[in-house]
């Protein structure tokens, strides 16, 4: 089945949620890898055809629970994007953290790749690290979001082992 991003009830879309799912399972599975994709946030921000306000309160109506979006996150799409971008990258950012399950778990990490591409994160990551040098809140925020790369990219191992482990037992 096709996604029309321009419905209205995209996000409320069970197959929708599922290709966010799965791309953060691809993106980890390539993470150090030259090829990379366009992450699912801006390929719905592209093809929802609409403007953004309408798109932030798509989102927060599709946000079922009360956001638990890491600090982090938040403090990261601050210093990095621009204040309007914040906005609807933030309600993004929610959405994301309130599905249902995630094969890697829901981390700082498993949201960003759902954002950005493996080199603006780590560009994003250069950046920020840069700028929160001087700031008491650099170790506070710099070793949650490495430290969540490395979980997630521990996680995705696992998983590969057990299948190949099963398709081997076959």
């Amino acid at each position: 089945m096709l996604l029309d991003f321009t419905k209205p009830d995209i996000l409320e879309n069970d197959d929708f949620k599922r290709l966010v799912k799965y791309e953060v399972l691809w993106n980890f599975s390539r993470y150090h890898s030259s090829i990379q994709d366009t992450p699912v946030w801006k390929t719905l921000k592209t093809r929802a055809k609409t403007d953004k306000g309408t798109l932030i309160e798509r989102l927060k109506q599709a946000t079922i629970v009360k956001a638990t979006t890491p600090w982090q996150v938040r403090k990261v799409i601050e210093y990095y994007s621009t204040e309007e971008d914040y906005l609807i990258i933030s309600a993004w950012a929610d959405y994301v953290s309130t599905l249902d399950f995630q094969p890697l778990d829901s981390n700082v990490a498993t949201i960003f790749v759902t954002i950005y591409t493996a080199s603006e994160l780590d560009s994003l990551f250069e950046n920020v690290f840069h700028i929160l040098e001087a700031d008491e809140e650099d170790g506070a925020i710099r070793y949650p979001l490495l430290n969540s790369v490395t979980d997630a990219e521990q996680k995705l191992a696992t998983l590969t082992n057990s299948l190949f482990n099963e398709i081997l037992r076959f």
